[in-house]
């Protein structure tokens, strides 16, 4: 049944709406680990910052605000860390979404084609999803990662209009000019579930993800391997471990961890930046 609901989400997902989506994928990952583990508290997805720079300084971004994010004041995850974080997931049999991504922009890391290369081998059942603004992404790095098996590009241009490049290459892949693996490319745009990242920036109200999705189901891991509460967390405020030191899955099953993530889910926010939030549906 759980293998039934997923394939017909992959298969409408572009008429789906995304609430309905999310809560139908949310039914076979739970009924999976249930299997898997005997728990249903276990991530769902996985997002790991490998870069903090980023080229653009979007609106709805601390980094239009702070300077975590220029590129001059780039700091990177090591790659060691980055390589052991993967086996550790291929240990657990991790099978949920990756991206290696929190506020920097992920083609800016030249270490990242090597990186995915690695993940795809590892984590054969994983779905790798690259959120990226689209700067770097032109036909020949598309090929390269369409080559490797990546099963997504979110585009996340928040401008009126994507780029003509972008449209361009879009445009080939939909009448077949370009040959060999597909890469779904869904374009994130001004109509997608945004939030003020825990009240450091401004933006309309608009919320399609219900708050507690990010905390309670994925696993966010920071530059410096800190685990963090969630991928707003733009400074790690609230972090519970660091996976240089500690395995993952066991800084997931910490007490304090798994609390807070079950208050969460409840609605219930006692920490500072999630009574801040504002991603509450």
């Amino acid at each position: 049944m759980a293998t039934t609901i997923f394939k017909i989400v992959q298969k409408f997902s572009g008429i789906i709406p995304p609430r309905i989506r999310y809560k139908l994928a949310l039914v076979y990952y739970k009924f999976d680990r249930l299997i898997k583990y005997g728990t249903t508290d276990f991530p769902i997805a996985v997002e790991v910052e490998t870069t903090t720079a980023c080229n653009r300084r979007c609106s709805w971004c601390p980094n239009s605000k702070f300077d975590r994010g220029l590129i001059k004041n780039e700091k990177k995850l090591s790659s060691e860390l980055f390589y052991k974080i993967i086996d550790e997931l291929h240990d657990l049999d991790f099978n949920g979404r990756f991206s290696p991504h929190l506020f920097g922009e992920p083609l800016f890391d030249k270490r990242m084609l090597n990186f995915m290369k690695y993940t795809r081998m590892k984590l054969p059942k994983a779905n790798i999803v690259i959120f990226t603004n689209g700067d770097y992404l032109n036909e020949a790095e598309y090929k390269k990662y369409a080559e490797i098996g990546i099963d997504a590009f979110n585009l996340t241009q928040y401008d009126k209009d994507l780029s003509q490049r972008l449209k361009e290459l879009i445009k080939k892949i939909d009448v077949g000019e370009i040959c060999g693996p597909k890469i779904n490319l869904k374009i994130i745009n001004e109509n997608t579930a945004v939030c003020n990242r825990g009240g450091l920036v401004e933006h309309p109200k608009i919320c399609s993800v219900p708050k507690f999705a990010m905390p309670s189901e994925n696993l966010n891991i920071n530059y410096k391997g800190d685990i963090i509460i969630c991928s707003s967390d733009y400074f790690g405020v609230a972090h519970f471990g660091n996976v240089s030191k500690e395995r993952l899955i066991d800084v997931w099953k910490k007490k304090k961890f798994s609390t807070l993530r079950k208050e969460i889910k409840k609605g219930v926010y006692n920490l500072d930046i999630c009574k801040k939030c504002d991603s509450r549906c």
